[in-house]
């Protein structure tokens, strides 16, 4: 009998590409709480250069603010949850009523193919008589 030229028992899968590729990929601390970002979203909406927004006057500061806006949202993203997701967010600006052309309209969809447990979605809108905006922010595990 030949001693240490035994193969390790068929059960044992530790070595396998599976098992090995399993232990490089570490997962996130924990699931992205969107209910920690919300509240955030409607403070940023809730400021007075929002809610004291009039499309005429204001259109474009709102643009100019609707790019800073989308650039915090993303970096108290990657505060809340810094490692094993990637972020999206987007700002929106629309004049809103009767300046626009049949009292103004808009429609918007969202389609996406994602872990329904650990990708989320969180989204705020505040409107005036004047304007609308709308802010998605959108978090993807890349890491589990």
């Amino acid at each position: 009998m030949l001693s240490g030229s035994r193969s390790p028992p068929l059960s044992d899968n530790s070595h396998s590409p599976t098992a090995a590729s399993a232990a490089a990929s570490p997962k996130p601390r924990r699931d992205f709480n969107a209910e920690l970002l919300r509240p955030y979203l409607k403070r940023l909406l809730g400021a007075p250069q929002i809610t004291g927004a009039v499309w005429e006057r204001d259109a474009d500061v709102l643009g100019k603010r609707a790019e800073e806006m989308a650039g915090e949202v993303k970096r108290r993203m990657v505060d809340l949850e810094p490692a094993g997701y990637k972020y999206l967010c987007q700002v929106s600006v629309a004049e809103r009523g009767p300046g626009v052309r049949g009292g103004g309209a808009g429609r918007a969809f969202l389609s996406a193919f994602w872990d329904p447990t650990s990708d989320v979605c969180v989204s705020e809108v505040y409107q005036n008589d004047s304007v609308v905006v709308t802010i998605l922010a959108v978090a993807i595990r890349i890491q589990y």
